[in-house]
């Protein structure tokens, strides 16, 4: 069984072991969560060459399955000072290997298109600033839970990023004002309407 989980990832050292468009997706994903990130990799597609100043990088060119012992003694990376780890290579056996011989060091391993290899999975987020609606199917439809998250950004449109700042706001201003948590609550549930008023909609 898996539990959705909100984690903080900003400067938390992450390791990811490819460098295809999959591999791509995800390196960019932690990079845009302000992770500390590590790719092992023997090439990189263009995108990632375009962005390898924002990430360490060990060009790697003998990462194979049968010698990822030797490659992790080689690199000589203290595997266990990372936060979580993602097999994204474009050979399901490497994938495999990487995450039954890593797991000792990292409990949060994910494997690209293996839910029984992986320890946590990316949902598909709708992010609207501050609100952000996590759609997973534990792994077994991404392209489900893409086409969840299309259907809900109709309803949940760009209008709730400045609507969530305005009640953060609110909220911060009335406990340092307001020593009455009864009416503390009252004005926020007024001012907490759904959808949200409309003089956010343009904003």
């Amino acid at each position: 069984m898996s539990t959705p989980l909100v984690v903080q990832l900003k400067n938390r050292p992450c390791a990811v072991i490819g460098g295809g468009k999959v591999a791509q997706r995800k390196i960019r994903h932690l990079l845009a969560q302000q992770a500390a990130v590590t790719v092992i990799s023997p090439d990189l597609t263009d995108g990632l060459k375009k962005d390898a100043g924002n990430f360490s990088y060990y060009p790697d060119s003998v990462l194979e399955s049968d010698v990822l012992q030797k490659t992790c003694e080689r690199l000589n990376l203290d595997w266990s000072r990372f936060f979580l780890l993602v097999a994204a290579t474009d050979s399901p056996a490497l994938n495999e290997t990487t995450a039954r011989h890593l797991s000792q060091y990292i409990p949060l391993i994910n494997v690209v298109d293996s839910q029984e290899l992986s320890s946590f999975f990316f949902p598909s987020v709708l992010d609207r600033g501050r609100l952000k609606i996590a759609v997973t199917t534990s792994g077994a439809s991404p392209i489900l839970a893409s086409k969840i998250r299309a259907h809900l950004s109709g309803t949940f449109g760009p209008e709730y990023g400045p609507y969530v700042d305005y009640l953060a706001a609110l909220r911060t201003g009335l406990q340092k004002r307001e020593r009455d948590p009864v009416q503390r609550k009252n004005i926020l549930e007024q001012e907490t309407t759904f959808p949200p008023p409309s003089r956010f909609e343009n904003h």
